[in-house]
């Protein structure tokens, strides 16, 4: 089993074991998850298509959650992002955070893939609905 609970002792089982650092991450998933590196692999590949649909989404509308307490800002901070004075990377960082976090508070029908795949969980459950 592979068992880290710092970032110092996950440095030190790779250098004991001469590996990167994502190698033992991915051993201990595949442990802890009972699933191929392949299919953890195309897990994240799904992960990272859906932030980055999120992302795009984010920076685009406007819409607000339900509530009426989140909306918009990942937009605003987007346009804003070459005249404030913190710089363009850190404000565009800024406004894709908060895009992921404002498509996930709208809960809106397309926040899965265009080919109709969802993020799911460890469980393999759908963490987000069609």
């Amino acid at each position: 089993m592979i068992n880290f609970n710092t970032m110092a002792e996950l440095i030190d089982m790779a250098a004991e074991k001469d590996l990167p650092i994502h190698e033992i991450v991915i051993a201990r998933e595949m442990h802890d998850t009972q699933r191929s590196k392949d299919e953890i692999l195309a897990g994240m590949q799904t992960n990272w298509q859906v932030m980055q649909a999120s992302i795009e989404r984010g920076i685009k509308n406007q819409e607000h959650s339900v509530s009426g307490l989140t909306g918009g800002d990942s937009k605003r901070l987007f346009d804003y992002r070459q005249q404030g004075y913190m710089g363009e990377q850190v404000l565009a960082a800024a406004a894709y955070a908060v895009g992921i976090s404002e498509v996930n508070a709208v809960m809106g029908p397309d926040r899965g893939l265009s080919d109709g795949r969802f993020l799911r969980n460890r469980a393999g459950s759908a963490l987000c609905s069609p």
